[in-house]
């Protein structure tokens, strides 16, 4: 039974890694819920680059197969066919075509977890704490318990 009280701390520190592990680690609930988060977020980055997509293919197909776009866009490029005069307005900004947005990119972020090597660390802290808060038990009990034997039959 003494032995068996010795590998208490080991099963402890054993407990306390695979929870930790779990909870807060690289592979645990917690890194789990942040990649969750990111791959909603990309996910919905991703829904926008494909209308942003569907929008720039559909400009693409008129300024392809249309003529009048095709002046639409020259005129505001600052082009013009041979029989037009162009009348420039002072004191008004330039009125230009709204730039196309390609989309974005949405910077990765890398998940909020304990390192497995701190883990292992604090579970071999308090499984040595406890061996040895253990063994100090068993130390003051073989020292003092002699003593108070003596004196309770006195």
């Amino acid at each position: 039974m003494r032995a068996l009280k010795y590998l208490m701390p080991l099963w402890i520190g054993i407990v306390i890694y695979s929870i930790t592990a779990m909870t807060v680690g690289k592979t645990g609930l917690r890194a789990y819920d942040d990649l969750s988060r990111e791959r909603e977020k990309q996910r919905l980055n991703l829904e926008k680059l494909y209308g942003t997509n569907e929008n720039l293919s559909g400009i693409r197909d008129a300024l392809k197969y249309d003529s009048d776009t095709i002046a639409v866009y020259a005129r505001g490029l600052g082009f013009g066919s041979e029989d037009e005069r162009f009348i420039r307005i002072i004191g008004r900004e330039n009125v230009r075509l709204p730039q196309m947005n390609e989309g974005e990119t949405v910077p990765v972020e890398t998940g909020n977890f304990t390192h497995d090597k701190t883990l292992r660390i604090m579970a071999i802290c308090v499984a040595g704490a406890l061996f040895l808060f253990l063994l100090f038990i068993d130390l003051l009990k073989a020292l003092f318990g002699e003593d108070h034997e003596k004196e309770r039959s006195w």
